[in-house]
C-alpha cells in the first residue's frame, strides 16, 4: 500500500514506492523515540531522558548546595532521581547533559557546575557567573563507565543570597 501525507510543503511516502521514509507498522510505547537507520526506516527507540525545572522566588545559596528541582516534567527510562536533586545516570550510554538558569538576580558571583553528586568532582561543565542574567543552555556530551549520580553545584565564597525565575535540567540519550 502507498500513501503521501502533505503537511504544507512536506511530502513523505511509504518505502513500497521506492522513495520517501517508511514508518513503522506499529505504534512504539509510551515515550518512545523515531530514529532512522540513515537509509529512510523508521523505527521505535526507548529513549532515557528527563526533563525537569525548579522555580525560586528567593533564596540563600551557601556553597556546595545542590539546586533540588522541584517540578520534574518528564521522566522516560532509567534515569533515576533521588529527593529531586541527585540524578543516577545509568552506565554504558552516552547522555547529554543540559542546565540553563533564566532571569535571575544577585549581587555575588558564583560558579555553577555538574558534579558527581557522591564525590563532588567536575563532570567538565562549570559556568562561572559575575552578574544578574541568564546563564545559556550549556551542554555537555559524555559517557559514564559505571552508574553515576549527578547534581548541579553551586560554588560560592559565602552565603549568597539570589533570585531565580527558573532553571532547566535536561538529560537525554544520543
Amino acid at each position: 500500500m502507498s500513501f503521501t501525507y502533505y503537511v504544507d510543503n512536506l511530502s513523505v511516502n511509504s518505502m513500497t514506492s521506492g522513495s520517501g521514509i517508511q514508518f513503522p507498522e506499529v505504534d512504539g510505547s509510551t515515550g518512545d523515540v523515531l530514529v532512522t537507520d540513515g537509509s529512510g526506516v523508521l523505527s521505535f527507540k526507548t529513549n532515557d531522558s528527563i526533563f525537569c525545572e525548579q522555580n525560586i522566588v528567593v533564596t540563600t545559596i551557601n556553597d556546595e548546595d545542590f539546586i533540588e528541582f522541584n517540578n520534574i516534567m518528564y521522566n522516560n527510562g532509567s534515569i533515576t532521581v533521588d529527593n529531586n536533586n541527585k540524578f543516577t545516570i545509568p552506565a554504558n550510554k552516552n547522555y547529554i547533559i543540559e542546565f540553563s538558569m533564566i532571569d535571575f538576580s544577585t549581587r555575588d558571583p558564583f560558579t555553577i557546575d555538574i558534579v558527581n553528586f557522591d564525590t563532588k568532582v567536575s563532570l567538565g561543565f562549570t559556568q562561572y557567573v559575575t552578574k544578574s542574567t541568564s546563564v545559556p543552555s550549556i551542554s555537555l556530551n559524555t559517557a559514564f563507565t559505571r552508574d553515576t549520580p549527578i547534581g548541579v553545584m553551586f560554588s560560592v565564597n559565602t552565603p549568597i543570597k539570589v533570585s531565580i525565575v527558573r532553571s532547566i535540567l535536561r538529560i537525554t540519550q544520543v
